[in-house]
């Protein structure tokens, strides 16, 4: 199993199977529940008849809300989502022009919470780990 980002880049292997007990040949479609990948393999398992599996997600950044108020915009998301920065950018078109937003989040009912003061630039947001 592996991941890679909508452009081609960043592939990178999940996990291997082992033609053992984890199973061969994964077959069908995953589903998605939650932060988890359930799968089949066709072969494998403890009497080789194949196998049902898992694999766990790191949370999803997508849960990174923006409410915007008066002069100010509001970015929240969950703390469970550890490990993510927020950045910023004006410009979507140059990769490297994203940076940091400071300050550093303060944590409110299980929310990181920044209140950024809106400028004149529009803005562009995202959780990166």
């Amino acid at each position: 199993m592996f991941s890679i980002n909508t452009d081609g880049t960043g592939f990178t292997t999940l996990y291997a199977f082992t033609d053992g007990n984890d199973g061969a040949y994964p077959y069908a479609a995953l589903i998605l529940s939650d932060n988890t990948l359930f799968g089949t393999a066709e072969e494998g398992g403890a009497e080789g008849y194949g196998t049902v599996f898992s694999l766990s997600l790191p949370p999803s950044p997508s849960e990174l809300v923006i409410t915007p108020t008066g002069p100010y915009v509001i970015l929240s998301w969950p703390v469970s989502t550890n490990g993510f920065i927020l950045q910023s950018t004006t410009n979507l078109a140059a990769p490297s022009a994203w940076t940091n937003v400071a300050p550093e989040p303060v944590v409110i009912a299980g929310q990181n919470l920044i209140i950024n003061t809106m400028s004149g630039a529009q803005q562009f947001y995202r959780l990166k780990r």
